[in-house]
C-alpha cells in the first residue's frame, strides 16, 4: 500500500471503524447512557443522529473503497452499509441482558443515514461540502 493510498485509508476508512467500534460497545451496555430529551421519541432523535454521522463516515470510507467512482456510487454503499450496520446491531441487542431489538430504533437509525446522504449530495451539488467530503482532493 502506497504512502497516499495508507494517508487516505487513515483519513477516510478508520473514523468509520472507530465509530462503529464505540457504537458495538454502547450498544454491549445493559443500561447505556442516552440523552434524554424529555419527550417519548427523543431516544429516536439520538438514533437518527448516530447514524447520520456514521452515514457521513460510510460516504468518506466509500470513496477509499470505490476509488474511481462517482458520489452517487459512495452515497449509495455508504448509506446501504449503515442500514446494514443499524439492523446488525440491533440483533446483537437483542443477545444483551436488558437489552432488545426495536424495529422503530432501526427505523430511525436509516433515516439518519438517509439524511447523511442528502446532506452530502446537496453539499457536492453547491460546493459548500467539498473539503468534507474531498480532503485530499
Amino acid at each position: 500500500m502506497s504512502n497516499r493510498r495508507l494517508t487516505d485509508f487513515l483519513l477516510l476508512v478508520l473514523p468509520l471503524v472507530l465509530y462503529c467500534l464505540v457504537i458495538y460497545y454502547i450498544s454491549s451496555l445493559p443500561s447505556p447512557p442516552t440523552p434524554d430529551l424529555g419527550f417519548e421519541w427523543g431516544d429516536k432523535i439520538v438514533h437518527a443522529g448516530a447514524f447520520g454521522l456514521m452515514g457521513l463516515f460510510a460516504i468518506r470510507a466509500a470513496r477509499w473503497f470505490g476509488e474511481g467512482k462517482t458520489l452517487a456510487i459512495w452515497i449509495f454503499f455508504g448509506v446501504l452499509f449503515c442500514i446494514a450496520y443499524a439492523a446488525l446491531d440491533e440483533l446483537h441487542q437483542s443477545y444483551v441482558p436488558g437489552r432488545d431489538a426495536d424495529v422503530m430504533d432501526w427505523v430511525a437509525d436509516v433515516v439518519g443515514a438517509l439524511i447523511a446522504g442528502g446532506t452530502v449530495w446537496l453539499a457536492a451539488r453547491y460546493r459548500w461540502g467539498a473539503k468534507i467530503f474531498h480532503p485530499t482532493a
